[in-house]
């Protein structure tokens, strides 16, 4: 069974860590659920959540803009992010800026 959260893009412009944190928050309920995708609707994002373990545990979520649109540039602010930890799991776009929302997993070792 799937969960739906629907977030504003206003929200995530004004605060992109809260925003994120409605997604940590609602993962970490007492019945497990993992992030599926994003899907842009207008003026708000429809966030599906899948029911279970997917083996990751989310120490956090990012919503960032990408600093540029051209894929060199995109491809390189990937592979920095994904080198500090940050794995890009969904992008879309606000207006003419593309976004990227990342998930910061814990090490397996630490799981145990």
């Amino acid at each position: 069974m799937n969960r739906y959260l629907t977030i504003p893009e206003e929200d995530i412009l004004s605060d992109p860590e809260a925003a994120a944190d409605v997604i940590l928050h609602a993962v970490r309920r007492k019945i497990p659920y993992h992030f599926q995708a994003i899907v842009p609707l207008g003026e708000t994002l429809l966030v599906t959540l899948a029911q279970g373990d997917d083996g990751r545990f989310p120490e956090r979520f990012i919503f960032a803009p990408f600093r540029s649109c051209s894929a060199d540039a995109v491809a390189v602010e990937i592979n920095h992010r994904e080198t500090a930890g940050q794995t890009l799991l969904a992008s879309f776009f606000l207006g003419t800026v593309l976004w990227g929302f990342y998930g910061v997993f814990a090490e397996e070792e630490e799981m145990v």
